[in-house]
């Protein structure tokens, strides 16, 4: 099952705003990959057989720009089907 979710920071490219008071999404984006990771490992019983996959992170278009928002394609296999709603739960 894939899902797909997007970041937007409220505080982006505002005229006057000070780079160090701009949020970045890419840096959002690495938190919730991490995040994700832990869910396999931290909350589903280790006999269990489950993936939880970021296939994409797509964010911007320049190294140079701090992009407006981020967008990540999330794969979830399992085999039980309580076990695949907990983990869609913890996502």
């Amino acid at each position: 099952m894939n899902h797909c979710s997007t970041a937007r920071p409220s505080k982006r490219h505002v005229a006057g705003l000070e780079f160090r008071q701009m949020v970045d999404p890419v840096v959002i984006a690495a938190h919730v990959v991490t995040r994700l990771q832990t869910i396999v490992s931290r909350e589903v019983p280790p006999e269990e057989t489950v993936a939880v996959t970021v296939g994409k992170l797509y964010a911007g278009t320049q190294a140079n720009i701090i992009p407006h928002s981020v967008e990540l394609e999330i794969n979830i296999r399992s085999f039980d089907n309580a076990i695949h709603r907990q983990v869609v739960g913890a996502i």
